[in-house]
């Protein structure tokens, strides 16, 4: 769930939404971000949310300190280390669950950014979130978005995920949350081979090619390869959303297992 306190009304439809969650056991991770340009309000946002959710039913929080989708504001504090510490400082004090911080590639040094993170108390950090991106309309000859510019995403990040991801992991001890880039599963166990990071994993469908696997399947200058990987060091799954994703996710996992018989056999042989 993402919140933002300058909504009204907002944080008030997310407490009655929550609520509907305490008797599933699902674990509630928020997000919070501020859509404010003003310093001082952006900080009151930030911890008028984090007290409001001190008693209810919400594991842990992700603080955005790196939307590129407003103007100015929030993402500030993810680009100046002084100003992410002293946020970071504040909103742990005032937390009764563990704070994750949201880190911005737009910058210099993540490596930077990261132990400012940590040095203000934070649990873990995740990054990367989208980079700083703009569209031209050459028909129109005008700006795609109102705002000018906005977040690149997808499989083009991918290497810039993977270098800031390995970065803040050499710079801090305290969990570090890799996302972006599209499909990680593979990816991530490989990556966690080589690098040496440990990792868990959260699967929201049955396995296309195996959470638990020794190995990792990766296209290799356009071949399909089994290259050693290193496995979760914990898969936590959670069987009912399991039981309730989409019948062609698991139709595709059962498909994968069944057919990995021949498979062997055909290596094997």
């Amino acid at each position: 769930f993402c919140l933002s306190g300058e909504i009204p009304g907002f944080v008030d439809a997310f407490f009655e939404i929550v609520s509907g969650f305490t008797t599933t056991g699902a674990t509630v991770l928020t997000e919070i971000e501020s859509l404010d340009a003003e310093a001082d309000l952006i900080v009151e946002d930030y911890l008028d949310v984090v007290r409001r959710l001190r008693n209810e039913a919400v594991d842990m929080l992700e603080i955005n300190v790196s939307c590129p989708n407003v103007r100015e504001g929030a993402i500030a504090f993810g680009q100046n280390p002084d100003m992410l510490y002293d946020i970071t400082q504040r909103i742990k004090k005032e937390a009764a669950q563990p704070v994750i911080m949201k880190l911005t590639p737009n910058v210099t040094d993540i490596a930077q950014m990261a132990k400012a993170a940590e040095a203000g108390g934070a649990d873990a950090i995740s990054l990367i979130n989208t980079i700083t991106g703009m569209k031209i309309d050459i028909e129109r000859q005008s700006f795609v978005l109102a705002n000018k510019t906005g977040g690149l995403s997808g499989p083009a990040i991918k290497p810039v995920a993977v270098r800031m991801v390995w970065q803040a992991a050499q710079a801090v001890s305290i969990p570090v949350i890799g996302m972006g880039g599209g499909k990680v599963i593979d990816a991530a166990k490989y990556i966690g081979y080589i690098l040496r990071i440990p990792f868990i994993s959260v699967p929201t469908s049955s396995s296309s090619d195996g959470f638990s696997s020794s190995s990792a399947s990766l296209i290799v200058d356009g071949h399909r390869k089994s290259l050693p990987a290193k496995m979760a060091y914990g898969i936590l799954v959670d069987t009912d959303v399991i039981k309730s994703a989409p019948v062609k996710f698991l139709y595709s996992g059962v498909g994968d297992m069944v057919a990995k018989i021949s498979s062997t056999y055909d290596w094997q042989h």
